[in-house]
Order: C-alpha cells, then structure tokens, then sequence
C-alpha cells in the first residue's frame, strides 16, 4: 500500500483507472462496501497504512484486489508476518470469499501449516524442478471452483 494515501483513495483509485464513468462518489461508497465484505468498519477508509494493523492491512489489501471483480485472486504469502490467530482469520475470509464470489485462489506461501489448511491441491517449486506432495516445506498452491 502507498504510505502517503488514505485507504479511501487506493481502492477508489483502482475502481476509477478500470471502469469508464465511475465517479469518485460512487468508488468510495464501492470501497467502504469492500471493506465491510472483508470485516472492517467504514471508518478505515479515512486512515493511512501506517495507522492500521497488519491485519486490518491485510484486510484492506484484499479489498483492493476485489475492486475490479476477478475470477483470480494471487495472494502471495497472504498470512506472512500476522499472528497465529489474525492468519487464520484471513484464512477463513479468504474461503468465505471463494464461496460467495466464486473465486479462484493461487495462493503462495512458504509455510506449509497454512498451505495444508489452505488447499485443495499443492505443489513444490524448487529451481525448475516440480513436485505435487503437499507434505514439502515450500509450496505453491491454487483452488479451483
């Protein structure tokens, strides 16, 4: 996220470059109803990264990713750096979204925990070299609907 930007403006601004037509008035009440699918309170939209907690970050995050509508969502080490308890309820958001926006997820971690409870399928990248045993030590997994 850019540090000098208040949240408002980083989702609005996405909504804005992609869809022809879109005032700023209608991107921000868009943002505020992206933070709330995400569980975070309108009031988040005034506030810059800095102000937040890593999860709440991450939260605000994924609903930028969310402003445009995709079929695919990347989330590269989604729980990196959060507690045990903030990553699973990333975790779970992450599922709740798959389920009701019909997501695709690629998701990217090296923690093999999150992976394993993570995942439908996995696989192991090391140099060129592939392997799809889950168990591994580093992983790169997807869901599929």
């Amino acid at each position: 996220m850019n540090p000098i930007m208040r949240v408002s403006d980083q989702i609005a601004e996405a909504i804005l470059l992609h869809e022809p037509g879109a005032t700023k008035g209608v991107a921000l009440e868009r943002a505020a109803r992206l933070l709330e699918m995400v569980g975070l309170d309108r009031s988040i939209l005034r506030r810059y990264p800095h102000e937040l907690s890593g999860g709440q970050r991450q939260r605000a995050l994924i609903a930028m990713a969310l402003a445009l509508n995709p079929k695919l969502l990347i989330a590269d080490e989604p729980t990196t750096a959060l507690d045990v308890i903030v990553q699973a309820q990333i975790l779970k958001l992450l599922k709740r979204l798959q389920e009701e926006l019909g997501l695709s997820i690629l998701f990217i971690s090296h923690d093999i925990v999150i992976v394993a409870s993570a995942s439908d399928k996995a696989a192991r990248r090391e140099g060129a070299r592939e392997s799809r045993n889950p168990t591994l030590k580093a992983a790169v997994v997807w869901k599929a609907r």
